[in-house]
């Protein structure tokens, strides 16, 4: 669904790579542009698999996560038409310059021919998870019950080693295969977004 009056530009990587925070950067330098992001959307999304570590051991077929509400809107901005957002139902008009924020990229067969250009954030693991941990520990709100969080962080722990890393390496490879563009994700977020920035443009004046 290639369409030359408009451009998806998707934003990948693993968890905490900074997905959501340099789309967002990005967002507002770029005039005639929406936004779509992932966490919005997380609550509709559909596994087609009970067992993890056997989806893993099959390949990580990222094919298995459905998100009819997240493809039927981004079609509908495609062909200019405007959507509600999932949740505040606020009234999204189309744009120019469509930026997604998916970490699936284009390994997914429905996102593969939607996305015209996309960024990998490529960042180490460790930083990753220490990332994911402290999101965590900062959330005082959430987490106001101390056993409660040290539970969660033993469930995340056990995950992560039991299966969550191995399905990273798997599906970060392909991203990175992928990737129109990767960008170092221990950079700041203005220097990732001055890199990106210059990429699109340059990308969108070649493809007119």
């Amino acid at each position: 669904m290639k369409n030359s009056s408009c451009f998806v530009i998707g934003f990948s990587g693993i968890v905490s790579a900074g997905k959501t925070t340099l789309l967002k950067e990005v967002a507002k330098s770029i005039e005639d542009s929406v936004s779509m992001l992932w966490d919005d959307y997380d609550h509709l999304v559909k596994l087609e698999f009970e067992d993890p570590k056997k989806w893993v051991a099959d390949g990580c077929d990222t094919n298995k996560w459905k998100t009819v509400q997240f493809i039927e809107d981004l079609c509908s901005l495609k062909k200019g038409k405007s959507i509600h957002h999932p949740t505040t139902k606020e009234k999204i008009n189309p744009a120019k310059y469509i930026l997604i924020e998916d970490p699936t990229g284009r390994t997914r067969t429905e996102m593969e021919e939607l996305i015209d250009y996309l960024i990998f954030i490529d960042l180490p693991h460790e930083i990753s998870l220490a990332r994911s941990y402290n999101r965590e520990l900062s959330n005082k709100q959430k987490w106001q019950n101390t056993e409660d969080l040290v539970n969660f962080l033993k469930f995340y722990t056990k995950r992560y080693l039991d299966w969550f890393y191995s399905a990273l390496k798997i599906i970060e490879k392909r991203l990175r295969e992928d990737a129109d563009l990767i960008v170092d994700g221990s950079k700041t977020t203005n220097e990732q977004a001055e890199i990106v920035i210059s990429r699109i443009l340059n990308y969108v004046s070649l493809t007119q």
